[in-house]
């Protein structure tokens, strides 16, 4: 296969990944959401992805802070890898840094701006 064509495939298996965490992101916050980790017998969100779906603890924490944020995002940006799984994670851990300085929630709109710095 020469580099060309090699590349162009792969890009495509990269589009894929990428759908593939957005929606597992998505399952995630719908899970939470709706409780749903609950019926299934787990403590926590976090209890179904490790235990369940066999997510290390760092894995699970990773996607759940970055599920909670996905809102944020129009698709297509994640699914372009604009903004990614990485960058979501980033996010969560200043917001979750400025919450324990300031002692407040910082507003959907702040996390919406911090999300915007990254894309």
């Amino acid at each position: 296969m020469d580099a060309h064509k090699f590349d162009a495939e792969f890009a495509h298996d990269v589009r894929r990944s990428n759908e593939a965490t957005h929606k597992v992101l998505v399952g995630i916050a719908a899970c939470e959401k709706e409780r749903h980790f609950v019926v299934l017998g787990f403590g926590s969100i976090y209890d179904w992805l490790i235990k369940r779906h066999k997510f290390s603890e760092s894995a699970a924490h990773r996607r759940v802070q970055a599920s909670r944020l996905l809102a944020l995002v129009p698709e297509e940006k994640f699914t372009r890898g604009d903004v990614n799984l990485t960058t979501l994670t980033q996010v969560a851990t200043v917001v979750r840094k400025e919450e324990k300085r300031t002692g407040q929630r910082m507003t959907k709109e702040a996390k919406k701006e911090l999300v915007a710095k990254i894309q």
